[in-house]
């Protein structure tokens, strides 16, 4: 499990492997938890394979980094801006 005062472990860049390793849980939940957060931009409510304190302390430990437009379309690269 990540240490409580370490930055948090941003969701989104994470293979499951990754995520096995570094939060001490198993492949499969873990690869669980990424496709939620993937498709849903949230952690799930709750896991069967995962008690609901590791998924506390994973809600703590963890980030679901989102973007935001600004703009629609950026003046000099002629693409969308975040």
């Amino acid at each position: 499990m990540l240490h409580p005062h370490a930055m948090p472990l941003l969701l989104k860049n994470q293979t499951a492997e990754e995520l096995h390793s570094q939060l001490g849980i198993t492949l499969r939940p873990a690869r669980v938890i990424q496709a939620v957060v993937i498709r849903k931009g949230k952690l799930p409510e709750v896991q069967a394979e995962i008690s609901e304190k590791s998924l506390k302390a994973l809600r703590a430990a963890t980030e679901i980094p989102n973007l935001t437009i600004r703009d629609s379309a950026c003046p000099v690269l002629a693409f969308a801006c975040f």
